[in-house]
């Protein structure tokens, strides 16, 4: 079995802190959760999103309260699409 490489790092891209990968671990189970296919929640966190200012996955996983503001549009969204 062939080992997989880890993915590659933009130039300058600091790696995620402890409490920056428990966020966005949380707001991808979460959006899965939510939404009927793996696929719109991914689309869903890797969209510009105009209310939030950028891109949900970014904005969730750099603080808690942009967590907190991802996870109600994402509650607003999955009511539309489910």
């Amino acid at each position: 079995m062939m080992r997989q490489r880890p993915p590659k790092r933009y130039a300058g891209e600091k790696p995620l802190d402890g409490d920056e990968t428990r966020r966005r671990g949380l707001v991808v189970r979460r959006a899965s959760e939510l939404h009927p296919s793996s696929a719109e929640a991914l689309a869903f966190l890797n969209t510009h999103h105009d209310a939030l200012g950028g891109r949900p996955l970014d904005i969730a996983t750099a603080s808690d309260d942009g967590f907190a503001a991802v996870e109600a549009a994402l509650r607003e969204h999955a009511a539309t699409v489910n």
